[in-house]
């Protein structure tokens, strides 16, 4: 968006009670059967008079029975727990609110294990679905004398797992303790390849850590491991065990749910562990060697009648372990085989197949970029997420292992002017930093169609006006935009290599998936190396000049008056109100519509007038798109080029905020001429939803937190869909 609003509306909800006296009347008192009876008769002298009639006891109104309990958004238990119980719990809130995964996705906030544990210490949590926890958390129980209800729902598996292409299919338990403490260091110690191993970990907070070291390891300490085989999250540590170095070398530990119910087990295998297969039915029997049971816990101090205590009680149930088992979890009641329901089809086709590293196509086609895998929120994309190539009709080309698939946009110094680059540029990368904080990237460069990959991987991808800079460790190259070499500069001999942490580091964000390091960094044919004062940027640069290849120092005067064009006509249109509507100048250029002056400058882009900072669009007859009373505040914004610089083929977007009603934002797609799709994108506020959208070509694309959809723009099918199966931090 142009700009971001937060408004934080404060709501209060009082309950009345009301309160009947009753006065002057004796009340029916109960019988033993229930049944109301008369009041008691107390003895009187007798009458004089006419005897006083009989007093008929009036009729008493059966009890009112109490409605029975219904879970609500408001009485909720708060819940919490590991990631492998993610989607149970997205189950568990869907069935028993009777609304879809994806709307009751803001309930869901798992902070995984020992963290999770933690929350529930602290009173910010009330019920946890839950693997073991490891031995800090019991001492913090116990030094603050907490007592929970503890009880197993499920039965799970710690399993092994490698690359799918390893010989290997079956290790013991003490070959993989001597795995990971470095005595057996090669796969054909085990019968296999001659390879290295490579034993990647979880990190100590993690739940399958903890079971590592119990079940495995045994007060084994395990070897130092450097930090790259350390993985915070258990999406990453397949990814790496999947595809580290191309190679079958490496090992990594899960649970079973996790890596087979998820599938997050494509392109590896389970190993068996002392010849037992890992199955629901070895586990439940507990023929597998090492199962640990999955908890329900909640504080001892919950009350009966709560509705934490009744989720409990729901969770151990017949119909909440049925519910559990149709997830695919292996339930403590044995159901047998329980069908699991797939809500989210696949469309298209989705990658099948070896994969050696990006070449070009023996028949270029179109591709764009599709995610793939979720993972954490912070590695190895920005986003989540991994992401592949597809083309136009939904067929994969790669799987997802690109943590962002791009096009880059050059950008004047002094002016609007830009130019979008015609090759994709794709980033691979660990999300970690090295030396003096530069982030470790490895950059592919290839065209559209794959019709061309340039040679080598590249640590910095820089936009010019025309052209591309690749930087690798010890050289750049100047790259055009169908891929030929212009030049090339080793960065000792021409006295680069002090400047190269600077430009290895800069950040930008104009991608079609995910995040994206680079940064307009050149100046007509000068590529800024940094700032001669990085506190006064006016005392000028020091720059290297592609075409002599000298270092140079220019001062922003100079630059300016060398580069900044004397006439610069930009995208917006100056708006002038009128008696009939506007009047729309630009340079030379103007025009007079029927639209009403929503603020002082405007975009014409095809039959539209947007109007940014009032958020408002137009037809140019005058009709406006998704009137103002549909709900305030509003967003509005660009997918695929830049406000003003759109193309035919973008789409324009408008968010509406609902704060008083919903706490929801729904994002509205609008195109070229006008027309609105029927597909939008809803999500709940003040939530860590990750959802996002994004055009190129004719591909709309919807990127949810279950699920990832691609449409075709103009008729709105679907060509490509996947679910995605999301991890929390």
């Amino acid at each position: 968006m142009d700009r971001n609003r937060v408004i934080c509306l404060l709501m209060a909800a009082f309950l009345l009670l009301g309160f009947c006296a009753c006065q002057g009347k004796p009340q029916p008192v109960p019988s033993p059967s229930g049944a109301p009876t008369a009041p008691p008769v107390t003895a009187s002298p007798a009458p004089t008079a006419e005897p006083t009639p009989t007093t008929t006891p009036e009729p008493t109104a059966e009890p009112t029975p109490e409605p029975p309990f219904t879970f609500t958004r408001q009485n909720f238990p708060r819940l919490n727990g590991s990631t492998s119980t993610v989607p149970l719990a997205e189950a568990v809130c869907s069935a028993l609110l009777g609304e879809s995964r994806e709307d009751v996705g803001d309930l869901i906030h798992f902070s995984k294990t020992t963290q999770a544990y933690r929350e529930l210490l602290n009173g910010n949590a009330d019920l946890l679905i839950i693997g073991e926890a490891n031995a800090d958390i019991l001492a913090e129980k116990e030094a603050r004398g907490f007592e929970w209800l503890k009880t197993p729902f499920a039965t799970d598996a710690f399993v092994f797992v490698v690359n799918e292409k390893n010989p290997v299919d079956s290790i013991t338990v003490e070959e993989a303790r001597k795995i990971y403490t470095g005595e057996i260091t090669n796969w054909s110690q085990l019968g296999g390849d001659d390879v290295p191993i490579i034993p990647f970990q979880r990190n100590p907070e993690a739940g399958s850590q903890t079971l590592m070291e119990k079940h495995v390891m045994q007060g084994t300490p395990m070897m130092e491991a450097p930090e790259d085989y350390i993985v915070a999250s258990m999406g990453g540590l397949m990814a790496a065990v999947k595809s580290y170095d191309n190679s079958a070398g490496a090992i990594g530990y899960s649970v079973y749910y996790y890596a087979e119910e998820m599938k997050a087990a494509k392109g590896l295998k389970l190993l068996k562990l002392e010849g037992v297969e890992p199955n629901p039915d070895t586990i439940r029997s507990e023929e597998y060697p090492i199962v640990n049971p999955k908890y329900v816990v909640i504080s001892a101090g919950a009350a009966e009648d709560s509705p934490t205590r009744r989720l409990y009680d729901w969770l151990l149930s017949e119909e909440g372990q049925q519910l559990i088992a149709a997830e695919g979890y292996v339930s403590v009641m044995d159901f047998g085989t329980v069908p699991r329901e797939t809500e989210i089809g696949i469309v298209g086709k989705p990658w099948e197949g070896e994969w050696s590293g990006l070449a070009p196509l023996a028949e270029p086609v179109w591709v764009t970029a599709y995610a793939g895998l979720r993972l954490s929120d912070t590695w190895p994309s920005q986003t989540g997420c991994l992401y592949g190539l597809m083309t136009a009709s939904g067929e994969a080309v790669t799987p997802p292992v690109f943590s962002s698939v791009s096009v880059l946009t050059w950008r004047s110094w002094f002016s609007a002017e830009s130019r979008t680059l015609a090759p994709l540029v794709l980033r691979q990368g660990s999300g970690e930093r090295g030396e003096q904080g530069v982030l470790q990237n490895a950059y592919t460069l290839a065209a559209r169609d794959l019709s061309w990959v340039y040679p080598g991987s590249w640590r910095q991808v820089i936009p010019g006006p025309g052209y591309l800079l690749l930087l690798g460790e010890d050289h750049m190259e100047q790259v055009s935009e169908d891929g030929a070499l212009l030049k090339s500069w080793d960065y000792a001999a021409w006295g680069l290599t002090e400047y190269i942490p600077n430009l290895l580091d800069a950040a930008f964000f104009d991608s079609i998936q995910g995040y994206v390091v680079g940064q307009d960094h050149v100046v007509g044919d000068l590529l800024g190396l940094e700032a001669v004062d990085w506190s006064d940027y006016e005392s000028g640069f020091y720059l290297f000049d592609l075409n002599s290849g000298e270092s140079v120092t220019r001062t922003w005067e100079e630059l300016q008056e060398e580069f900044a064009p004397e006439v610069y006509v930009g995208y917006k249109w100056t708006v002038e109100e009128t008696e009939t509507g506007c009047r729309f100048t630009r340079g030379e250029e103007t025009m007079e519509l029927p639209v009403p002056a929503a603020s002082d400058y405007a975009y014409l882009w095809g039959d539209l007038v947007i109007f940014p900072n009032a958020e408002q669009v137009f037809h140019r007859d005058g009709r406006e798109i998704l009137p103002t009373d549909t709900g305030k505040p509003r967003g509005i914004g660009a997918l695929g080029n830049r406000m003003g610089q759109m193309e035919k083929g973008d789409l324009l977007y408008l968010t509406l905020f609902r704060y008083e009603e919903e706490n929801t934002m729904t994002t509205f797609f609008i195109r070229y001429d006008g027309s609105v799709l029927d597909l939008t994108l809803k999500k709940a506020l003040f939530t860590e939803d990750q959802s996002t959208a994004s055009a190129d070509g004719n591909i709309l694309g919807i990127v949810e937190r279950d699920k990832a959809c691609y449409y075709r723009i103009d008729t709105e099918e679907c060509v490509f869909r996947i679910p995605l199966y999301y991890e929390k931090d």
